[in-house]
């Protein structure tokens, strides 16, 4: 079974450097694994939608290194977003 990461790229640019840069954020999560055929079928959650002009629609799928997956609250604190948890739990702080 494989893991991804549910990404949006959202550009910004950088005052200092003077460049255009982008800045990943992740939406959700998506698991291929094989179906009751046996086919490899996705399936994906999607924990936000961005909202703002700068987001055309596009998504990409990254797939999740084995220390994400060890640790799902990561990508959270890179990102600077607080994405809500799966399962419907709120982590302790």
């Amino acid at each position: 079974m494989k893991k991804f990461n549910i990404m949006v790229a959202k550009p910004y640019f950088d005052k200092q450097s003077n460049t255009n840069k982008t800045k990943w954020v992740r939406i959700g999560s998506a698991v291929e694994m094989a179906g009751n055929d046996g086919q490899m079928k996705t399936f994906g959650d999607i924990d936000a939608v961005p909202i703002g002009t700068w987001w055309d629609g596009s998504i990409q799928l990254f797939e999740a290194d084995q220390q994400q997956q060890n640790q799902p609250n990561s990508q959270q604190q890179k990102n600077g977003y607080n994405q809500p948890q799966q399962h419907g739990y709120q982590q302790q702080r």
